[in-house]
């Protein structure tokens, strides 16, 4: 909650320069007459008023960038940054691929035969009616026993 002093500055600017409802400005008003420290700002307000300062060059601009946000800061940059940022993204993104793909182990000749434990035991799955190796091996060809072999000594 705001005190009494917070709210008459707010306002201060607005009165001083005489834009002000004239509810607001009696209000003003009657708190100045007990205040020194907003009467004070008042004054100075008002004297700023009379005698403007020149505003160094760029600063009006900082200014406004500032009150506008980080959204309106980053659109005034340009376009460049963001589009240097965006094909960094692109190229690490591409040399991440490059790298899984180099990692990535040959397939197994055999692969795909079995991907999943007992599938390829069909319905006999985790029925407890399996006998090992009576379905399995006599479905497989030479070359995939040759394989498996070998894979397995391996």
């Amino acid at each position: 909650m705001k005190r009494p002093c917070d709210e008459i500055r707010d306002v201060l600017p607005t009165v001083v320069s005489g834009r002000a409802e004239p509810a607001t400005e009696q209000a003003v008003q009657a708190h100045l007459a007990g205040c020194e420290a907003c009467r004070a700002e008042a004054e100075l307000i008002a004297l700023l008023r009379r005698h403007p300062v020149a505003v160094p060059n760029g600063l009006e601009e900082q200014v406004l960038l500032a009150a506008a946000g980080p959204r309106q800061r980053r659109a005034s940059r340009g376009f460049l940054p963001q589009l240097v940022a965006v094909a960094a993204a692109v190229v690490l993104t591409v040399l991440g691929i490059r790298l899984v793909r180099v990692a990535e182990p040959e397939p197994s000749p055999v692969a795909g035969f079995m991907d999943t434990p007992f599938q390829a035991f069909g319905p006999w799955a985790g029925s407890g009616a399996f006998t090992p190796g009576s379905v399995v091996l006599e479905e497989l060809t030479e070359e995939q026993l040759e394989l498996l072999l070998a894979e397995m000594e391996s």
